[in-house]
């Protein structure tokens, strides 16, 4: 399944190369994954996962889990950025925080989704944790991530973690907790089964667009000793040493199976590619975010795999 991820996301590649889907086209695909296809998902998920919520710490272990593993990825990120810059190629202190910053955000969505979905055939139950740690991953971008960049954390900022899909997330679990799901017309639950299952394919084409447009070989070649150090520190820190250190401390964690096997996946993830976004709004280094984010998501073609496999077997 995880070939099949990257074939799709590949896909993307080669269309927007091939100048078949323009930049302009982005915004309008992204608009309505983010706002109906992902929240039909989601619903989809978390309802029909009958008993999800029956080990209590489903519900609020997660979201902790989703915050605690972006502010140990920073914090990690924050003592290899501080060595010298000659060993880095960090010759800023917005690179520093952008560099940290980029390493602790993992990528919690459009590929640990499909790859969740497909792997755990327990009705859903897997699934609807993953999207409630994807809270507290959620609220931690609004908050110790933009910090981090450089932004300040004020109300509008936060405002940004109350939408569509954090929305449909509340609201799931209260269907769930509540048992109203089989209440709700067939025809209803139909069209939000139909929209969820084009979220997944859609969104990992939207990220093989969105890493070519990434990719810039006369800025690589330009810069390729200080392009190399911060990939190599990144994949070091993103690839390596924060999966290990998460699957060796969590998975004797007392929580869920369910819980264990998010957080093995979530563990065996790259960088995710939405830093770049906040890199531009938030006072970040761009290129920083840039060779961080294109250099996880190339050589986590290679780690992914192997963690997920060798996490899913410690826990059985």
């Amino acid at each position: 399944m995880v070939i099949a991820v990257f074939v799709i996301l590949g896909c993307g590649v080669f269309y927007r190369k091939k100048g078949w889907f323009p930049q302009t086209a982005d915004a309008s695909v992204f608009h309505v994954t983010v706002n109906i296809l992902m929240p039909c998902l989601i619903l989809d998920r978390i309802i029909r996962a009958e008993g999800l919520f029956d080990d209590a710490s489903n519900l609020y272990l997660p979201p902790i889990m989703g915050f605690g593993m972006t502010l140990v990825g920073i914090l990690v990120g924050f003592v290899v950025a501080i060595l010298p810059k000659k060993l880095t190629g960090l010759d800023s202190w917005k690179s520093v925080c952008t560099f940290a910053a980029c390493v602790g955000i993992l990528n919690y969505g459009f590929v640990p989704i499909p790859l969740v979905d497909h792997l755990f055939q327990d009705e859903g139950k897997t699934t609807g944790v993953l999207f409630v740690q994807n809270l507290g991953t959620e609220l931690s971008i609004w908050t110790i991530v933009v910090m981090t960049m450089g932004g300040r954390v004020n109300r509008s900022v936060l405002w940004r973690a109350v939408n569509a899909p954090t929305c449909a997330i509340v609201i799931a679990i209260i269907i769930n907790i509540t048992h109203i799901g089989p209440h709700i017309p067939k025809f209803l639950v139909n069209t939000i089964h139909l929209f969820g299952g084009a979220s997944i394919p859609i969104s990992i084409f939207l990220i093989g667009l969105s890493l070519a447009d990434l990719f810039d070989g006369k800025r690589l070649l330009a810069n390729w000793k200080k392009t190399a150090r911060i990939a190599f520190w990144s994949c070091l820190i993103r690839l390596v040493v924060l999966p290990g250190l998460f699957l060796w401390t969590l998975l004797d964690f007392p929580c869920s199976l369910e819980m264990k096997r998010v957080i093995v996946v979530h563990a065996a993830m790259s960088s995710a590619i939405f830093p770049i976004v906040l890199s531009k709004h938030y006072s970040g280094d761009e290129s920083t975010a840039m060779d961080v984010i294109l250099s996880n998501t190339l050589f986590g073609l290679i780690t992914t795999p192997i963690w997920v496999s060798l996490g899913l077997r410690m826990i059985g």
